[in-house]
């Protein structure tokens, strides 16, 4: 089985400026995001036999070749669930309607046969807490970065008690509907 899930990468700038960003803040004990593995989840897959890596693969190019390249613009450092303890630092991004398009079709071809993923809250995880913590935190307000997003990427995750490796295993082109 493989753990898979599809994500959208920011170039290593965009990544490095958050990541920069984050380590402004004054915060308890975290894990901060290593630079390389800074996405947004767009859909997690979970575990998937490898017999059906071609399909999910093929699946994942038809959702993806008529949504168009898009912007993706950051705007605010924000801690998630927004209620209660927190678990994460994230970027919140807006969330332009090729985005919702996408997750949308590849919800209806590869997540069918799963639980139904809950709503989009499109963002970027820069730090993980090792406990749900309990945080007087208000989201700081950001001007951009904004990023073009022109592939998905198919990851395997690895998991290890220092924290997960992600792996790819596919590149995805957005189309140019």
């Amino acid at each position: 089985m493989l753990r898979l899930f599809l994500a959208l990468y920011p170039p290593a700038a965009v990544a490095r400026e958050l990541l920069e960003q984050l380590a402004r803040l004054e915060l308890p004990q975290h894990r901060p995001t290593p630079l390389d593995q800074v996405h947004m989840t767009v859909l997690f897959l979970g575990d998937v036999d490898e017999r059906d890596l071609t399909a999910t693969v093929e699946s994942a190019e038809r959702a993806a070749a008529s949504v168009a390249p898009f912007e993706l613009k950051v705007n605010a450092l924000e801690a998630l669930p927004e209620q209660g303890l927190a678990r994460l630092i994230a970027a919140a991004t807006d969330a332009p309607r090729e985005l919702v398009e996408l997750r949308r079709r590849l919800v209806s071809r590869l997540a069918a046969q799963r639980a139904k993923p809950g709503p989009l809250h499109p963002h970027l995880t820069l730090c993980r807490f090792p406990s749900p913590t309990r945080l007087d935190f208000e989201p700081v307000p950001l001007a951009g970065p904004a990023f073009r997003v022109d592939a998905l990427s198919l990851q395997k995750s690895v998991l290890h008690t220092a924290g997960a490796e992600h792996r790819q295993i596919a590149r995805i082109a957005l189309g140019e509907a």
